[in-house]
């Protein structure tokens, strides 16, 4: 298992290289606003995206034949269409970020969607190499069009970049299977048949993509755009890579899942992280805080706040990657609710803090952390003893 976690890690490693490599030169042609409507539109995409998918792509990896897979891939991309044919429309109403935050988030649903499919397959090997050629196309587009002086070229080249590796990732895979691809009451149906995922799930991965991203809104409520864009940068230097790296560990323990007859203690205990991954997070906080200088060298004097925020980003990051096995566990025992609970407490407990008076940015941040690593401990546990969870469940149900 670790050596296919390693495969993806490697490109999505290398992904993140190409990007952070890009960030001295790219912090540079656009102004810290147009990073802040950048992550602006991401977040919102990334939140429309969960609507789109009503996380049935979940589903994808755990099938047990490429037929079956191949099958629920067709009908997860039927109501990302349908999805978007309705946010979409109501998007063109609203402010322009919202229409690219729609288009991008339509990208995005079905990058996820066919990334499932590989997934299935054990196609690791072959998804390593897509994470790194999608990253660089998208730094290569976001350069190209800084010198071109075209507006919002980050955004732009975001969604021109995952459109079309979609598009790749579909022609490669399910375009040339036979059968139907447009299937939406297969979808539908499909929907009603998973309330665990398309209900449960979906409204867990909301409250928790919320969770995530509210604390750049409490940062623009409290303080100003710049302030939001400071939190905005450190969020892109520490979480890009995270979240990418948690993405792989999670696509292999669904690989695993799938493969297994069920899920047993034995396969819980196998995927929990051990004590050398702690230590190593531990280490690479650590080496965030003592690198702040060398971030604001390589950022620029303008972000000298976002090089203050990383360690505490980092600490939060690494709560976060510990506890990815355990969100992987629960999803595929249907405990979803467990996780919707803890992070409705999370988004409260971020909100309330717009009601206290006024912090300075960094001492809000130590607040934030503490309430993300709690929160990460929580699902920890949860993971840890999910077999027991459910069959207490079963039992008072």
């Amino acid at each position: 298992m670790f050596a296919q976690i390693r495969k993806l890690v490697f490109g999505r490693a290398g992904a993140q290289m190409l990007q952070l490599l890009s960030l001295p030169l790219l912090s540079r042609v656009y102004a810290p606003v147009e990073f802040g409507i950048q992550y602006e539109v991401q977040s919102v995409a990334t939140i429309i995206a969960v609507v789109y998918t009503l996380q049935l792509h979940l589903i994808i990896p755990l099938e047990k034949s490429r037929a079956s897979a191949i099958e629920a891939t067709r009908k997860v991309q039927s109501l990302c269409f349908m999805s978007f044919l309705v946010v979409g429309t109501a998007a063109v109403f609203a402010p322009e970020n919202m229409v690219w935050a729609a288009v991008l988030a339509l990208f995005v649903s079905l990058n996820n969607t066919y990334t499932s499919y590989l997934v299935q397959q054990g196609k690791f090997s072959v998804l390593s190499l897509f994470f790194i050629v999608r990253a660089a196309l998208i730094v290569a587009l976001q350069v190209a069009f800084a010198y071109l002086d075209v507006p919002q070229g980050l955004v732009l080249a975001t969604v021109i970049g995952e459109g079309i590796t979609s598009l790749y990732l579909w022609i490669t895979n399910i375009a040339g299977t036979p059968g139907k691809h447009f299937v939406p009451r297969a979808g539908l149906r499909l929907a009603r048949s998973t309330p665990s995922f398309s209900i449960y799930g979906t409204s867990q991965e909301l409250i928790s993509v919320a969770a995530f991203f509210a604390p750049f809104l409490l940062f623009r409520h409290v303080y100003d755009e710049g302030i939001a864009a400071q939190y905005a940068m450190s969020g892109r230097l520490i979480w890009a890579p995270v979240v990418l790296m948690g993405a792989s560990i999670s696509q292999v323990i669904y690989h695993e899942i799938g493969k297994a007859k069920e899920i047993d203690t034995s396969l819980i205990q196998s995927v929990l992280p051990r004590p050398t991954h702690i230590a190593a997070l531990a280490v690479l906080c650590i080496l965030a805080y003592v690198g702040r200088d060398v971030m604001l060298i390589i950022l620029g004097p303008a972000w000298e706040l976002s090089s203050d925020l990383s360690p505490l980003q980092m600490i939060w990051a690494a709560a976060f990657l510990l506890a990815i096995p355990s969100r992987t566990i629960l999803r595929a025992l249907h405990l979803q609710k467990l996780q919707l609970a803890i992070d409705i407490g999370v988004v409260i407990g971020i909100a309330s803090l717009g009601l206290i008076p006024k912090m300075p940015p960094l001492q809000l941040m130590i607040i934030i952390t503490i309430i993300g690593v709690l929160q990460n401990i929580g699902l920890f546990i949860c993971g840890r003893y999910s077999l027991e969870i459910k069959n207490k469940l079963a039992r008072l149900l």
